[in-house]
C-alpha cells in the first residue's frame, strides 16, 4: 500500500528514529516502525485489516472517515484513505478491499 504522511509533525515523528524514540519511546517506536512496514507491505487495507496485532478499525464521530491502528493499549496510528474511487463506500462503509492509498494523520494516545 502506498502510505503518504502529512508535513509537520507526523511526517518528522514517522521519518526520525530518534525523534520516535524521544516522543513515544523505543518500545512504541518499534510499533510504529512496525505498523508503518505492516502497511506498505499490504496490497489493500483489508489485508492489514485481517492481521490481528494492529486491530485496524473505523472510527466515528469527529473522525469519521479516519481508521486507527493500535501500537498498544494507549497509543493509536491514525490514518485515513486517500480520496477517489479507491476508498469508495459500499452499504455507507468503506470498502477496505478498494483502499490501495493511505494518509498517515497522526499518533496519538487514547488515554
Amino acid at each position: 500500500m502506498e502510505i503518504t504522511l502529512i508535513c509537520g509533525d507526523v511526517a518528522t515523528l514517522c521519518n526520525s528514529p530518534d525523534e520516535m524514540r524521544r516522543v513515544l519511546g523505543r518500545r512504541r517506536a518499534d510499533r510504529l516502525v512496525q505498523r508503518l512496514a505492516e502497511l506498505r507491505a499490504a496490497e489493500t487495507l483489508e489485508h492489514f485489516g485481517r492481521l490481528p496485532g494492529p486491530r485496524c478499525h473505523e472510527l466515528n464521530g469527529q473522525r469519521k472517515g479516519q481508521l486507527a491502528a493500535r501500537l498498544d493499549d494507549k497509543w493509536l496510528l491514525i490514518f485515513a484513505p486517500v480520496d477517489g474511487p479507491a476508498s469508495a463506500k459500499r452499504g455507507g462503509r468503506l470498502d477496505w478491499s478498494r483502499v490501495k492509498r493511505v494518509v498517515i494523520v497522526e499518533v496519538v494516545n487514547d488515554s
